[in-house]
């Protein structure tokens, strides 16, 4: 888990090549399974995507919050 607010239930989730082989990609389903099971809202995203669009992922997460 990269960002956690317990207040709002959301985690984000920045994704590296790490996260590209077929056991990572099953633990990040059983670990977003998980959480979402306890309540949280769950967003996934690349870090390419946070390195090169830093205000798009912003704008992602207030949406979220503001849900």
């Amino acid at each position: 888990m990269d960002f956690l607010c317990t207040e709002e239930m959301l985690v984000v989730e920045l994704d590296g090549w790490t996260h590209s082989s077929p056991d990572e990609i099953a633990n990040d389903l059983h670990r977003t399974a998980y959480l979402k099971a306890e309540g949280y809202r769950v967003m996934r995203m690349t870090n390419i995507e946070a390195m090169q669009d830093m205000d798009g992922v912003l704008k992602l997460i207030l949406d979220e919050l503001q849900k």
